[in-house]
């Protein structure tokens, strides 16, 4: 298996997980509706930045999109 492959591969892995946490997300966000909480869910709520730098000290950016919560 050559760097490219393992790296691509990587890449599909992580975007399957990311897109299986945001269907993870979307279930409990509609659990949370049902029994009538209010959750907040516009904009970037809920999800980590993709180039989270603290204010400019990290270089290069920290990808946070793992990162993912409910405020109800």
């Amino acid at each position: 298996m050559t760097e490219e492959s393992v790296a691509d591969e990587f890449i599909a892995l992580r975007d399957a997980y990311h897109r299986a946490r945001l269907v993870q997300r979307a279930r409990i966000v509609a659990a949370l509706e049902g029994v009538g909480f209010v959750v907040v869910n516009n904009g970037r709520a809920g999800r980590g930045l993709r180039k989270y730098t603290s204010g400019r000290r990290l270089d290069p950016p920290f990808d946070l999109t793992g990162w993912q919560w409910v405020e109800a």
